[in-house]
């Protein structure tokens, strides 16, 4: 199957395309699979680095503000948007996909409307539980739309987008998953109840501020703790390891960490949350609150009220507030393992199979 994949901006657009990527070369190992970015985002890096055509655009995001420089900014955008359609219809030509993919980021609507235009089957993925601005873009058009989370069909207007939607869950790339103990014994930590806690790469300053008082309250209890603080978290705590805590700038080894974990304290982006659910593990998510739409709060609501977490809002966070919501998973086995079921039931292990059957599908349908 020949394929070509729109996905940018961030690790949540560009890791599912990429998974999407693994299983059509399992399945059919002849195929050629070429991915659509723009030449400085995320995608430029990660991509080649999975071992993949990766072709670019110029493409920029919109300001969400009034002002001279924003408005400037935007009518640049606008104009990488209307002269991107006539680019992506030469790379089409030029390597002949039987479907075009859209996942998210600023070149997902551009490629789906030029597929579209050339009655090229197209398929969009959408990881929140908000569908970005892209998605809802196409979505009118999309011949299939694959979801992350059933409740973003709501957000869909067109009875028409929401009749071609289906539930996926969001495809990931493969981790191991290890037994608890042998987790932690793989980590050098004792067999106790693992706090694992982490902002993003960048690491998030409110998140580090609570865990700094949180450690404190941990100090005297039988309690692991590894925290990734991130960029923003250098200077205020220095790397540990001991067989009580791992503190460190990043987390390179997530799947053995989150394998060890009890509870974890994180954002509430898309991938966090496919990871929380192929894991299966109780998690306290304070989504970052300047997130578009503000979909990290739409994400993490949608698990709440599934009691597969707790949302606990920024404006809410502090050192006080986190060691409360940890002392009740800590206290309590059964509502920690209550949570951890409740998140592993959410997750759709079949994620990147089916999108491969709905591609199989669109092809033979053409």
């Amino acid at each position: 199957m020949n394929i070509l994949i729109a996905a940018g901006g961030t690790a949540g657009h560009i890791n599912p395309a990429i998974a999407i990527a693994d299983a059509v070369c399992e399945r059919e190992p002849n195929s050629a699979v070429v991915f659509l970015g723009t030449p400085n985002g995320l995608e430029a890096k990660l991509v080649p680095s999975a071992g993949y055509g990766f072709t670019w655009v110029k493409m920029a995001g919109l300001q969400r503000s009034l002002s001279p420089s924003a408005i400037a900014k935007n009518v640049k955008a606008a104009w990488y948007y209307m002269s991107a359609e006539r680019k992506i219809k030469e790379i089409i030509r030029r390597n002949r996909p039987q479907v075009v993919i859209g996942t998210g980021g600023y070149l997902t609507a551009a490629a789906i409307r030029a597929a579209h235009k050339m009655k090229i089957p197209t398929l969009v993925h959408e990881s929140n539980s908000y569908p970005g601005l892209a998605v809802r873009m196409v979505a009118g058009i999309a011949d299939r739309i694959c979801l992350g989370d059933p409740a973003a069909a709501a957000h869909l207007r067109s009875s028409v987008s929401r009749s071609r939607c289906v539930t996926t869950g969001i495809p990931l790339r493969f981790c191991e998953h290890l037994p608890r103990e042998a987790a932690r014994k793989k980590l050098g930590l004792k067999h106790d109840f693992t706090v694992l806690s982490v902002g993003g790469s960048l690491g998030a300053s409110a998140i580090n501020h609570a865990v700094k008082d949180l450690l404190k309250w941990e100090s005297d209890k039988r309690i692991n703790h590894i925290h990734g603080f991130g960029g923003h978290g250098v200077g205020m705590f220095e790397e540990e390891h001991t067989p009580r805590r791992i503190v460190t700038e990043y987390i390179h080894n997530m799947s053995e960490c989150m394998s060890a974990a009890d509870v974890v304290v994180c954002r509430s982006g898309a991938l966090t949350q496919a990871e929380l659910k192929s894991f299966g593990r109780a998690s306290i998510q304070v989504p970052y609150p300047y997130a578009a739409e503000n979909h990290q709060y739409e994400n993490a609501l949608s698990m709440s009220r599934n009691k597969a977490a707790v949302l606990l809002e920024e404006k809410d966070l502090s050192g006080k507030r986190l060691i409360a919501e940890v002392k009740k998973f800590y206290e309590d086995p059964r509502l920690t393992a209550e949570y951890a079921e409740n998140a592993a039931a959410l997750h759709n292990g079949g994620g990147a199979a089916q999108i491969c059957d709905i591609l199989a599908e669109l092809v033979s349908e053409r």
